[in-house]
């Protein structure tokens, strides 16, 4: 074989496209019972889940969608906003609700995220979008997607993102020597806001219990937390589509519901007396506000409080200072 021929042979091989991965019956599976999508890059693939949750018939929704989703209310309950963000970009239309399932509950180099949920108002409806990892060699391409959702987003909101799922991702782009735009969004995180309205009353303020006590609602056979990690890694072993089916509707739960919360919050910041009924809730409230120095409306809560039947502990009075 002459010279010629064997650079016209390697130019030829450099021009054939390079293979995809091939796809196996039991994603087949998992795309006919999960309705679930195939996303391919190279020779990496993953699966994505799109589900569409209308918003119409929630509460308070009418009232989120005459102010055009912009709730800079939230900033009375949330020290998480820039202080020179405009109002108007205080938007749950901007906000990139976010959620991960990983192999482990402590964290640390060797957690993998498996499963990324996102969520994002879209209209009337919110659009989750769920990525589920297939092998862990292709964790990139996962990664490539969120990054490319954190890019069209003006901020991510979560519950306790802030100290898990948040620095979670950060290590996984390091490890991928990937860069990532995560740090160009500000981050909002539920739970301190919920603590600072719910403690006094409630024995838990984690988010299934928000649901159940603060926005009416039970999740029915619901996989634990603790059990996750473990139904994945007997995922990979069998891919079987029934075994993570209950591992990707906890994980939209957890999305949805984080929406529904933060539209229950701007609800609360808006008008306080008229969403919070119970006396501790209002004190809770009160003292956040007086925290930061919003002293007429803390004043008139707890003047409310003060003149009609509520009855708080005596604990509560001696932190007001009565």
């Amino acid at each position: 074989m002459s010279i010629r021929d064997r650079l016209n042979r390697l130019a030829g091989d450099a021009a054939t496209p390079e293979p995809q991965p091939v796809v196996a019956d039991w994603v087949s599976d998992l795309q006919q019972e999960l309705q679930m999508s195939v996303l391919q890059e190279s020779r990496s693939f993953i699966l994505m889940k799109e589900t569409v949750c209308p918003l119409f018939d929630e509460p308070y929704y009418e009232t989120l969608y005459s102010q055009g989703f912009r709730v800079p209310q939230l900033r009375k309950i949330s020290a998480d906003f820039p202080a020179d963000l405009p109002d108007d970009e205080i938007n749950l239309r901007n906000a990139l609700f976010i959620d991960t399932e990983t192999t482990g509950l402590a964290g640390g180099t060797g957690t993998y995220p498996f499963l990324i949920g996102i969520g994002h108002v879209e209209l009337d409806h919110l659009v989750v979008r769920q990525y589920l990892l297939p092998d862990f060699v292709h964790e990139w391409l996962m990664l490539k997607h969120l990054d490319q959702a954190l890019l069209a987003s003006g901020f991510t909101v979560s519950f306790n993102g802030k100290s898990f799922d948040l620095p979670l991702l950060r290590s996984r782009y390091i490890l991928n020597r990937m860069e990532t735009v995560m740090d160009d969004c500000f981050h909002v995180d539920l739970l301190h806001a919920a603590r600072r309205i719910w403690r006094r009353r409630l024995p838990a303020c984690d988010l299934q219990s928000l649901e159940q006590h603060i926005l009416g609602k039970t999740r029915i056979g619901d996989v634990p937390g603790e059990m996750v990690p473990h139904i994945y890694f007997e995922f990979i072993r069998k891919r079987d589509a029934y075994m993570i089916r209950d591992v990707l509707e906890h994980n939209y739960h957890d999305i949805a519901n984080m929406m529904m919360l933060a539209m229950h919050m701007a609800a609360i910041c808006e008008a306080p007396e008229m969403h919070l009924q119970h006396p501790q809730d209002q004190f809770s409230f009160a003292m956040y506000l007086m925290k930061n120095q919003s002293f007429a409306e803390a004043i008139r809560l707890l003047e409310n409080l003060l003149s009609g039947s509520a009855k708080l502990s005596k604990d509560s009075y001696a932190t007001a200072g009565f």
